[in-house]
């Protein structure tokens, strides 16, 4: 009776190991079959105890496979078949780059609008068309209403649209 405990133990803990393994081995799904083959017989050896057994090795296979599931597909991304699989080809320009800083951007162009005027477009209502020099950028207006061929001054940039104001 006690050997199907430790062997029930024994293929849940390797079956849920496996499910974190299969992100790091490229095997089409064949580590996960092998993983749920061994928590299945794994779920059999403790309901041969009792029912209780059972139902807590089951319990225990769903808590602990997912959160090794979510674990995994959380360092995915930094793992090479996980670069290789999210940008094909391109795995190799994304090897040192840190998930955690934030998108290169370039908003200085857009910060060194504040204080130009420019020209409205399109009515703004209260979004419209500008043109700040000689590019043509979508805005936002700090009223209501702005006529086309009005002259504006850009205030504030928010992400890539410029906020703008009346002259007056």
């Amino acid at each position: 009776m006690e050997s199907y405990l430790l062997w029930g133990i024994c293929l849940l803990i390797a079956a849920t190991l496996l499910l974190f393994v299969e992100v790091f081995v490229p095997s089409m799904g064949l580590i996960t079959l092998t993983s749920l083959v061994l928590a299945i017989a794994g779920i059999v050896c403790l309901f041969q105890i009792s029912v209780e057994w059972g139902v807590v090795g089951l319990l225990c296979f769903v808590v602990f496979g997912f959160g090794a599931m979510m674990f995994a597909l959380r360092i995915m991304p930094n793992t090479p078949i996980g670069r290789r699989m999210m940008y094909g080809d391109d795995a190799h320009k994304h090897a040192d780059s840190d998930d955690n800083d934030p998108p290169p951007n370039d908003l200085s162009e857009f910060d060194a609008l504040v204080g130009l005027e420019a020209d409205v477009l399109t009515d703004m209502r209260p979004v419209g068309t500008v043109k700040v020099g000689d590019q043509k950028m979508q805005a936002v207006s700090e009223t209501s209403l702005i006529r086309a061929g009005t002259r504006v001054r850009v205030v504030s940039v928010e992400g890539n649209r410029l906020r703008v104001r009346p002259l007056a």
